[in-house]
């Protein structure tokens, strides 16, 4: 929401990073986030932005389907970039690999 709003970004990455609530609640079967801004309600002022996330291949708290949903607000000229990572759920194994991750960006 921060990159959404400023000028000064020179790219978005996330880590299992939950950027549509909306798909999120509806996923597990919970109380809707009212009140809250969506990530995803800010793709034209994001679809300008390089991005790259990262989402665990066994994500099951943010899965691939989350991320799907966010993707879809964007043009095809203008969808940002995922990378699936295999056998990574929503904890492991993030900061062990951190380092190999950070450079694809």
């Amino acid at each position: 929401m921060l990159a959404a709003k400023r000028s000064d970004v020179i790219q978005l990455v996330t880590v299992a990073g939950n950027l549509d609530h909306v798909a999120w609640t509806s996923l597990h079967h919970i109380s809707p986030l009212d009140g809250s801004l969506n990530p995803s309600d800010a793709w034209e002022a994001l679809q300008a932005i390089p991005q790259l996330h990262f989402v665990g291949e066994k994500d099951q708290n943010v899965s691939v389907q989350v991320i799907n949903a966010y993707l879809a607000r964007f043009p095809l000229e203008h969808q940002p970039t995922v990378r699936v990572v295999k056998d990574f759920d929503h904890i492991c194994c993030w900061k062990d690999q951190w380092a190999a991750l950070s450079q694809q960006f």
